[in-house]
């Protein structure tokens, strides 16, 4: 995982604490930038706005815009919807701030920058699969295809209760949206167990509880969207014996 997987990761998890609808910040900020772009560029083409950006502030704005491109692919899975819109508000702010783009060092500064975002997909595609998302192609293609689908901890708690800590794979074909994880607890509870989970991985996945037994339990793991490619959603599960 990458360092900035993890501050990512974190700033989410803190969001959807204090209930801050992420998605809708997200929308709201594309939004407030595809108005201003094009605000800026009605009042060059209408002849209200001439002067052409002084060098410095116009690196400033495509480093300014590259950054805000990277923070909504990062803050929405990267999903592909929001990226290429994200691409396309950059495009018209990059048209806002340049046209009629007759100068050479318009077309040195947007022409990389945007150019580095929309290469962001193939790069990450490029990137040795981490375990949480291991392609299933490459498990299968490999020399030594184990893959751990399920680790359990059984221990006693400082109360003196039976409790498991463990982690479980929810594995997902192209196309799949939904799947079902299942869990085993031997020996059984005595009383029914109290049980909480929560995904690993910083993908847009939900995880609920469909059914707690004494002997085990069942998850349904749901993505934001279809799956792509073939991949492997890590989940974390706590269960203690009840009262």
């Amino acid at each position: 995982m990458r360092a900035t997987d993890g501050i990512f990761r974190s700033l989410l998890v803190r969001a959807r604490d204090k209930g801050w609808p992420v998605s809708a910040v997200v929308a709201g900020s594309i939004f407030f930038v595809a108005v201003l772009g094009l605000f800026v560029f009605i009042r060059r083409a209408t002849g209200a706005l001439t002067a052409p950006l002084a060098t410095p502030q116009l690196v400033a704005t495509a480093v300014v815009m590259c950054l805000w491109a990277l923070v909504v692919r990062e803050f929405t899975a990267k999903r592909a919807a929001y990226f290429w819109v994200s691409i396309g508000t950059m495009l018209l702010v990059a048209i806002g701030c340049s046209f009629p783009v007759v100068r050479v060092v318009d077309w040195l500064v947007w022409l990389p920058s945007i150019g580095c975002i929309a290469m962001l997909p193939i790069a990450t595609h490029m990137e040795q699969p981490r375990s949480g998302r291991r392609p299933l192609s490459a498990i299968e293609s490999d020399p030594n295809p184990e893959h751990v689908l399920q680790q359990l901890t059984r221990f006693r708690t400082a109360d003196g209760k039976d409790a498991i800590r463990g982690n479980l794979t929810a594995e997902f074909m192209v196309g799949e949206r939904q799947t079902t994880v299942y869990v085993g607890f031997c020996p059984p509870f005595e009383l029914l167990p109290q049980v909480e989970a929560n995904v690993n991985d910083d993908l847009e996945a939900e995880v609920k509880l469909a059914q707690v037994l004494h002997n085990g339990a069942q998850f349904e793991v749901r993505l934001s969207e279809p799956a792509e490619d073939a991949l492997a959603v890590s989940i974390e599960f706590f269960a203690s014996e009840g009262v």
